[in-house]
């Protein structure tokens, strides 16, 4: 750069502050500039979003197919496999519920899942509301799903029941692997979308049944899933991705065992934590009290001893955000200021961190007396 001397310089200087003042205070208080990356971001990742339910298919007693469309947002990306959340404020309560997303992840116009009516209140709301009722929901969760850097082509899926629906996601991204499903059931007429099941086989897929009692109209394996089995299908080199209910889990997990199936290759769809009260600590009391710190506000609500904090806090109509409820997600998270609480041992999914800190994810603990936690401020549904 040329000097011209002092005097110039100064003012040089003096011009071109002046050139930015005038420049900032003319400019728009909006970001202009292109942000492709954040648009694509924002695209693939929308976060929360409306559904609203256009079908109901009943496919047996008490079993329903459901297809939900965007509202507000066009349908997120989802790996085959991942589930999807339901939240719903019903009376005075706020729920959410985790279900296995069965539909085509190439196609973004809608989304479907199936449920099994337990008794619950959401999955009586899903087989009842009327159609164009609307759900609050996230979509693509979960580790549930084959990644080719750490599983092997070979994939073979073991369902039971409703825990068919990870296998039919799958099976619309069958030519990415060699897939191979079994499908556990106490009948032939408990096979749940056998029709779509028999569709994959036409593009490579092999479908075996295993039958409590046999069948004689279809071809099938007799009996329970054993080892043995497992084994006949298997082929060389298998990643397994397990679903069904916890039973079938545990059934499961053995019979692999006896195959000393390293663990790096195995999927287990961990279901929901649903501890028995005859497991639980003899309890003081039925009705322990909770004080939640929320913001500035202190509330005090009800708990069951036989119920998980986030079971009370739903109760109460307090939204605390969450997802697998299973324990292994975090986004129920909250921290115990004072109070014992039990949490499920085979669903303590906390860092280290955490369980330093005293945080516990509220949908596996469980109240032992009073307490005193800490909530991030809950948005409404």
């Amino acid at each position: 750069m040329k000097i011209k001397g002092i005097l110039s310089d100064a003012l040089g200087a003096f011009r071109v502050s002046k050139v930015y003042k005038k420049a900032i205070s003319n400019a728009s208080s909006e970001n202009v500039f292109p942000d492709p990356i954040g648009d694509l971001a924002k695209k693939l990742h929308p976060g929360p979003l409306t559904l609203r339910l256009i079908e109901r298919t009943k496919i047996v007693e008490g079993v329903f197919f459901l297809t939900f469309e965007g509202v507000d947002k066009a349908i997120p990306l989802f790996r085959p496999g991942q589930f999807m959340t339901l939240s719903k404020r019903i009376g005075t309560s706020v729920l959410t519920r985790a279900y296995t997303i069965c539909s085509d992840y190439r196609k973004r116009d809608s989304i479907s899942i199936l449920i099994k009516k337990m008794g619950g209140p959401m999955t009586e709301t899903l087989s009842t509301c009327p159609i164009g009722e609307t759900f609050l929901s996230e979509i693509g969760l979960g580790p549930f799903f084959y990644e080719p850097l750490r599983d092997s082509k070979n994939v073979v899926v073991l369902v039971g029941g409703s825990g068919v629906t990870p296998a039919i996601a799958m099976g619309y991204d069958s030519k990415e692997y060699d897939l191979t499903i079994l499908y556990c059931t106490n009948s032939e007429e408990e096979i749940l979308l056998r029709e779509q099941l028999e569709e994959f086989t036409k593009t490579g897929a092999r479908v075996v049944y295993i039958i409590r009692d046999g069948s004689k109209n279809i071809p099938c394996e007799k009996g329970l899933i054993t080892a043995e089995i497992i084994a006949k299908y298997m082929g060389e080199d298998p990643t397994f991705f397990v679903c069904g209910p916890a039973p079938m889990l545990e059934t499961v997990k053995r019979e692999l065992g006896k195959l000393h199936i390293p663990p790096r290759r195995i999927r287990m769809e961990v279901p929901s934590v649903n501890v028995s009260a005859g497991a639980l600590p003899v309890p003081t009391r039925e009705i322990y009290e909770l004080t939640l710190h929320i913001g500035k506000s202190l509330t005090k609500i009800p708990a069951r001893y036989d119920e998980t904090l986030l079971t009370a806090f739903e109760r109460a109509g307090i939204f605390v955000h969450n997802a697998c409820r299973s324990g292994a997600c975090g986004y129920c998270r909250v921290k115990v200021l004072s109070g014992e609480f039990f949490y499920a041992p085979t669903s303590d999914g906390r860092r280290h961190a955490d369980k330093e800190l005293n945080y516990v994810h509220s949908c596996s603990a469980y109240p032992l007396g009073d307490m005193e936690l800490l909530l991030d401020i809950p948005h409404d549904l």
